[in-house]
């Protein structure tokens, strides 16, 4: 259950936690104030047409530096993550990018929360953990795409004791925003705009067999998929990919890291020959 778990196991957590909340209430950026009122009109922006991510204005906590946009993290940043198992907050260092496209003007999913001034935007298939309506509210949360998320739903939001707590969602939209950057951390979640998400997207298609979804189109099945990746970035300091970059830099490359370029293709080659 979240409301009991223990508000986090970190205290410096905790009062990020907080700051961020109190940030998140205030109404965050002008930015994001104007994410939430703008409604795709389903023209315009070229965006990539398979956008898996978050927009460059999207706000995380960063420890010692406070809410930062995601297109500014820096190599080793500790950012504020969560355990959707347990509801605890900690801070885990940011390795790199997954996904990262600076220019692309893409549309994306804004899920309003009753009590958030600001709305989480993410691209139809990132995760996001989740409670469907009509599921009991003290169960565990799951990874769900956002695009899949409706009105009456909960999501898992920074509450005011430091921990996480279930928010209904109160209204979905679509909206365009730029830039497309998909942050991955060392333990393979994220707070993003005040609400746990996974740092993986559902990439398997909707048409592949049920058993091949149920084996890889889960939050679980990403991260374990990305450990040699992420062991790499972790012995290494940093990800030997471009899309990481060295110290203070950031890739020099837009595009889908290779290593996930790969992974997305199994799956389409056990359909095909399976």
């Amino acid at each position: 259950s979240f409301n009991d778990a223990p508000a986090t196991p970190e205290k410096h957590a905790g009062k990020a936690a907080n700051a961020a909340g109190a940030g998140e209430e205030s109404g965050g950026t002008k930015g994001e104030e104007s994410q939430d009122k703008t409604e795709s009109s389903g023209t315009g922006g070229s965006g990539s047409g398979s956008s898996k991510c978050f927009p460059g204005c999207a706000r995380v906590l960063v420890k010692g530096a406070g809410r930062v946009r995601v297109s500014d993290l820096r190599l080793g940043d500790l950012v504020l993550c969560g355990d959707h198992s347990v509801g605890s907050l900690f801070f885990s260092p940011f390795l790199g990018y997954l996904h990262k496209e600076e220019a692309a003007h893409a549309e994306f999913v804004a899920l309003s929360s009753a009590g958030a001034a600001s709305s989480l935007l993410a691209s139809q298939d990132h995760l996001v953990f989740a409670r469907r309506a009509g599921v009991d509210r003290e169960g565990p949360a799951q990874a769900v795409p956002a695009g899949a998320l409706r009105p009456g739903d909960f999501i898992y939001r920074l509450s005011c004791d430091c921990g996480l707590a279930a928010v209904e969602i109160t209204a979905v939209s679509q909206v365009w925003d730029r830039g497309l950057y998909a942050p991955l951390t060392q333990c393979g979640t994220i707070i993003v705009a005040g609400a746990l998400c996974s740092c993986y997207v559902d990439s398997v298609s909707l048409s592949a067999p049920s058993w091949l979804r149920a084996l890889s189109a889960t939050h679980e099945a990403a991260h374990g998929a990305t450990l040699p990746l992420r062991a790499a970035c972790w012995l290494a300091g940093s990800c030997s990919s471009s899309h990481c970059g060295g110290a203070g830099s950031f890739g020099a490359d837009d595009g889908i890291h290779p290593y996930c370029r790969a992974l997305m293709a199994i799956p389409r080659a056990l359909q095909v020959f399976g």
